[in-house]
């Protein structure tokens, strides 16, 4: 989902400093529900400029993927180098990328139900947020990480844990929201950490990366639909923790950019030195 939408916040800053608008056309996306005539952007955003397309009229298609995503001067997912897609950095400008999110990214109504009634239902009054990806997650460097020694396991939670303690100590009343796609990573962390922790009701295997065709997952089927809903209420609702634990992905760079003043730890600052945060 997110490396669709931090394209998309790209694609806005692209736009606007060339002086054109564009409209989404996702009906190719793995969150298509068969049965369903809309768009899948519509399932849970409005259009970024207000934009519909009009019957009859023609429109120029824009350059989308690589050369736009993995750019050493991408907004919200920069890269080393251009065209090269690994290794993904963090965001250097989150303030500018934040308020192209706040103007061009914009949540439906029946989205943002989802999300205001998770949160007043589960959140305390402090939340400390934690986002792991499970071991299907290998791309954006993160095997690179793993080669570097960084972790002795398919997904080392000790610097996760390590992070959020750090937080515990300041905010020892604090909630702590999880996120992640893998249903151990969720286990482990609820030993951990007990009756504090807040999960979001969302779709999972143990393996995790379920909007994607992997063997791991075989004979299992998912809710296209909720595959992404769920995703974007995690991300959006981590935006609203008070402290934010991450390691690398599209959904904390989106994160971090959705609130470029959330007080975070990158697990990995220190061991990998091609992954520099500017603040």
């Amino acid at each position: 989902m997110f490396s669709n939408v931090n394209e998309v916040v790209e694609q806005v800053r692209l736009a606007t400093e060339n002086g054109y608008q564009f409209y989404i056309d996702w009906h190719r996306s793995c969150y298509k529900v068969q049965d369903r005539h809309e768009d899948p952007w519509s399932y849970y955003f409005e259009q970024p400029f207000g934009v519909l397309p009009v019957a009859g009229k023609k429109y120029k298609r824009l350059e989308t993927g690589r050369p736009v995503a993995c750019t050493t001067d991408n907004i919200i997912t920069p890269r080393l180098q251009d065209g090269q897609c690994d290794p993904l950095l963090l965001p250097t400008n989150r303030l500018e990328a934040s308020k192209l999110i706040e103007r061009h990214i914009l949540l439906n109504e029946s989205t943002k139900h989802v999300l205001e009634t998770f949160i007043s239902n589960n959140f305390y009054k402090q939340m400390i947020g934690l986002h792991v990806r499970g071991r299907g997650k290998t791309d954006d460097g993160s095997a690179r990480l793993r080669g570097l020694g960084s972790v002795d396991e398919p997904v080392d939670l000790k610097p996760y844990f390590t992070a959020v303690d750090t937080y515990l100590a300041e905010l020892p009343e604090a909630g702590i929201l999880v996120c992640s796609d893998s249903e151990e990573i969720i286990s482990k962390t609820r030993k951990r950490f007990g009756e504090r922790l807040v999960v979001y009701d969302a779709t999972r295997t143990k393996f995790g990366e379920m909007h994607a065709d992997h063997q791991e997952n075989a004979g299992q089927r998912f809710d296209p639909h909720k595959l992404g809903l769920d995703v974007l209420i995690e991300a959006y609702a981590l935006a609203r923790c008070d402290t934010f634990v991450h390691g690398i992905s599209n959904v904390a760079n989106f994160v971090l950019c959705r609130a470029p003043d959330i007080r975070s730890t990158y697990v990995y600052e220190g061991i990998d030195p091609l992954l520099v945060e500017s603040k």
